[in-house]
């Protein structure tokens, strides 16, 4: 079995991952997926999970999108003037996504995308993008990292996503 297969999961993981299980036993894939949780809860560590469970080789299916953005943007230009530019930035951070998922849609059925952070400041519209995908049929599952700042939200209503929240880790003292 891969590694990623091979963790002790936690019970805010293993519940999450029945939710999931039981998400895609009853739904078509017309909508993407969120798997939505404050930072450290475990929603990288139970993707990668299940895709090991689903596949001998799962790391083609798990597109973390943090360093291909940032390459994306480091080609269009220097970073300090993008960062000057939200206008701009958030342009080629859309035109980047659309060639990354496009990308890895056209190589596989299921996508799983983590590492979205460097889309917060810019509100660029993740779901919409991976929506295109998921209404032909494939599967998009998207880690949401939700923070103490406020909502980390990617158009979350029911209409644009299925979402599953991962709680936080409950001690057990408490």
């Amino acid at each position: 079995m891969h590694p990623w297969g091979q963790v002790d999961l936690r019970p805010n993981q293993e519940t999450a991952l029945q939710e999931l299980d039981a998400l895609l036993a009853t739904q078509p894939a017309m909508l993407p997926i969120c798997i939505v949780g404050g930072y450290g809860v475990g929603k990288t560590t139970l993707v990668r999970y299940w895709l090991a469970q689903q596949f001998d080789e799962p790391e083609p299916y798990y597109c973390a999108l943090g360093r291909p953005l940032l390459d994306a943007l480091k080609r269009e230009g220097d970073l300090a003037r993008l960062a000057g530019s939200p206008d701009e930035c958030r342009i080629l951070l859309r035109l980047a996504l659309q060639e990354i998922l496009g990308r890895e849609y056209e190589r596989h059925d299921v996508v799983v995308i983590d590492g979205i952070d460097v889309l917060r400041p810019y509100r660029v519209l993740l779901l919409s993008n991976v929506q295109q995908h998921t209404r032909q049929g494939k599967l998009g599952i998207v880690c949401v990292p939700r923070s103490d700042e406020g909502d980390f939200r990617f158009e979350l209503p029911a209409a644009v996503c299925h979402q599953l929240t991962i709680e936080d880790n409950v001690s057990p003292e408490a």
